[in-house]
């Protein structure tokens, strides 16, 4: 299923990927209009650009929880809290 077209997205695109080429991500998240964010990593961006990830997550969900408190969960990976944009 497609998401609506007013869903915010986000696209966090690597470009030294040798499995996806960045010219493909590039293209669909463009095609969806989404925030993109290169950094400079290969395939696996979650281990090699954890702090991309980071910002994109806590990005797309300040867009639809309005600033809602984000905390930090094991890891430091971001938990948002008191958003209701279920």
């Amino acid at each position: 299923m497609n998401p609506p077209a007013r869903t915010p997205k986000w696209a966090v695109i690597s470009t030294e990927d040798h499995a996806v080429p960045t010219a493909a991500q590039k293209f669909e998240a463009k095609r969806v209009g989404a925030h993109i964010s290169y950094p400079r990593s290969g395939h696996d961006v979650p281990s090699t650009s954890p702090g991309a990830v980071d910002r994109a997550i806590v990005a797309a969900a300040d867009s639809v929880c309005g600033g809602a408190p984000i905390q930090r969960g094991e890891h430091g990976v971001p938990v948002i809290t008191g958003c209701d944009a279920t």
